[in-house]
């Protein structure tokens, strides 16, 4: 699982369980520039534009966690059976999109995309 906050200069997420040890990592720190835009997505949709090979990373039908595809490429999962995930386009490494179910995906990618565009603290 991960955990999301937004602060006034960066999104911060905190990652446990799995996700933190595929990820080898228990802490992102995203400064507002690196992060392009939050975007709700179908998962099915998602899982179509993500790399193949899992680096690591381990994928059923139900479920996807890890690492994803190499380099420029990688995407961070964190997704189950919900259909619709919250996904982040980032700028640089070691990420390229982070993918991941939350709560309220349309209210928090909104509330991410206004912190994007107003550099307002929610």
């Amino acid at each position: 699982m991960l955990h999301l906050t937004v602060t006034d200069s960066s999104l911060d997420i905190t990652l446990t369980g799995s996700v933190c040890l595929l990820a080898r990592r228990r802490r992102l720190q995203l400064p507002r520039d690196r992060i392009h835009r939050a975007f709700v997505l179908g998962r099915s949709f998602a899982q179509t534009a993500c790399p193949r090979p899992p680096c690591p990373g381990w994928s059923t039908r139900w479920s996807r966690v890890g690492v994803f595809g190499l380099g420029e490429a990688a995407q961070l999962w964190c997704a189950g059976r919900r259909p619709v995930v919250l996904g982040l386009y980032l700028r640089g490494e070691p990420f390229h999109r982070i993918v991941c179910e939350v709560d309220d995906p349309i209210n928090r990618a909104a509330e991410i995309n206004r912190w994007l565009r107003h550099r307002i603290v929610m």
